[in-house]
């Protein structure tokens, strides 16, 4: 009868490990899982801070254009403005002079 006892006690054990086994294989498997995961996850933060850095670049490299559009307006009004009042003299020069001829 004890060795009845032992027996069942026996099985229950081995039947207790190959259940922790189990347990042990899933929970393997799981974290091989999250460890491929973190790994994807990392992956796309660096991609994101790649592409925020080439966003980044992107935007400097306009407002640079913008300010060089900018500038290139400016000296072209002051150019044309410059122009406006020299025709403005000359003219003003010939009306004086047609007056004096006239």
């Amino acid at each position: 009868r004890q060795a009845a006892s032992e027996k069942r006690k026996l099985e229950e054990a081995q039947a207790e490990i190959e259940q922790l086994r189990g347990l042990i294989q899933d929970n393997e498997l799981e974290l091989r899982k999250l460890t491929a995961r973190r790994a994807d996850a990392e992956r796309g933060r660096e991609d994101a801070k790649e592409g925020c850095a080439r966003a980044r670049e992107m935007l400097r490299v306009r407002d640079l254009s913008i300010i060089e559009m900018r500038n290139t307006r400016d000296e072209a009004e002051r150019q044309l403005s410059q122009k406006i009042a020299e025709r403005a003299s000359v003219r003003g020069d010939m009306d004086c002079t047609m007056r004096d001829f006239g």
